[in-house]
């Protein structure tokens, strides 16, 4: 009963399996940053074909020659070719050309003179595995250490997933409460409702379970500030009330120059009549000084620009004291009044400054604190 080597074994094996183009199986090229996820793309490939003992060193090279026996009636032994070692030597050559090819042309300088798939391995593992131990080890902490930010929802995800992808590639997968425990973590305080959902609820979550609450939350809290925002907009277009009767603009009654209050701005309520000690009892107007009628029959009442014969001579006359002005006149919207009557005030305030007081006719006089009131 013949039997079958565990080179022509393997080439057996190899030649019965549809095999297909290492290009479509392998879609990067190695360079000095991506070694973790080169290895987790050729390493698979090598292992479907039953060629990864050429790489890690259980399928070691035959002996390269044989002695064989004479033939009958012929001379002495004589040597020759191990057919073991020349199928070995092709599949070696096969599992070189695949990791020739696809390394980048920077790395492929470096191992340029191996002759072998072990050589040619063995010198990428020394020049890269360290660092992508160190490599490993940085993951973990960018995982530990991510905060979602400005990202997005799905955004913060892809970012936390593709560093566990990462791992896996390398052997390393993260167990789904781990995974989601470095997604959690890195959430901003206003999601603090929606982790301790998560970590206070007794059924176990999927990834994709958090996925999904995740994106709900978010939306959610883009619809509360889309709301707020517009009512933040309707409140300052808001116009606000204007205040009618004894309270002016601004809800404050406005006081005529007189000192007694008047309607307030914007009211178009006529002015109200003002009290009056004989001008009413004598038909006389308070507004021309003429008599036959009162001053809501005025004609001069809305004309702030008029003044009577009276008020004039006596404001031309004046020079060191200040006539009051008996007229009425429209809210003017001032807040500060000045009058030298501490009857016709409310509130009083003694002036005790020593400023000019001029008034629209280019009268004026400069009070002294003993007369001079201010009312604010």
């Amino acid at each position: 009963m013949s039997t079958m080597s565990t080179v022509d074994g393997v080439a057996a094996v190899f030649s019965s399996m549809p095999t297909p183009a290492f290009s479509q199986m392998v879609s990067m090229k190695l360079n000095h940053e991506n070694y973790l996820l080169w290895v987790a793309q050729v390493l698979p490939y090598l292992r479907s074909q039953g060629l990864s003992g050429h790489i890690d060193g259980s399928l070691p090279a035959p002996r390269q020659t044989v002695a064989v026996d004479p033939a009958e009636g012929s001379g002495g032994r004589t040597i020759a070719i191990n057919p073991e070692f020349t199928s070995w030597y092709h599949q070696d050559q096969l599992v070189l050309s695949v990791i020739n090819s696809s390394l980048s042309e920077e790395v492929l300088a470096t191992v340029v003179d191996a002759t072998t798939a072990r050589g040619a391995w063995s010198t990428l593992e020394r020049m890269y595995a360290s660092s992508s131990r160190v490599r490993i080890m940085q993951i973990r902490m960018q995982l530990a250490t991510i905060q979602k930010g400005d990202l997005t929802a799905a955004e913060y995800f892809r970012k936390v997933k593709r560093l566990a992808d990462t791992l896996a590639a390398v052997g390393k997968r993260l167990e789904d409460e781990e995974f989601i425990s470095y997604l959690l973590r890195g959430l901003p305080a206003d999601y603090d409702s929606l982790v301790t959902s998560i970590t206070t609820r007794p059924d176990t979550y999927t990834i994709s379970d958090v996925y999904a609450h995740l994106l709900s939350f978010e939306t959610r809290q883009e619809y509360h500030t889309a709301v707020g925002q517009i009512s933040s907009v309707n409140n300052a277009n808001r116009v606000p009330s204007r205040g009618g009767g004894a309270f002016g603009q601004n809800g404050r009654g406005g006081r005529g120059r007189g000192g007694r209050s008047q309607p307030g701005r914007g009211n178009n309520r006529p002015p109200a009549r003002p009290p009056s000690n004989n001008s009413s009892s004598s038909g006389t107007c308070q507004i021309c000084g003429k008599g036959n009628h009162n001053a809501l029959q005025c004609w001069h009442r809305f004309d702030q620009a008029y003044q009577a014969e009276s008020t004039v001579k006596q404001a031309a006359a004046a020079t060191h004291e200040y006539a009051v002005d008996p007229n009425w006149y429209m809210d003017s919207g001032a807040t500060d009044h000045i009058t030298s009557d501490l009857e016709r005030l409310t509130t009083r305030e003694r002036y005790t400054g020593g400023d000019k007081i001029q008034v629209a006719n280019g009268a004026g006089s400069s009070h002294e604190a003993s007369s001079s009131q201010r009312q604010m």
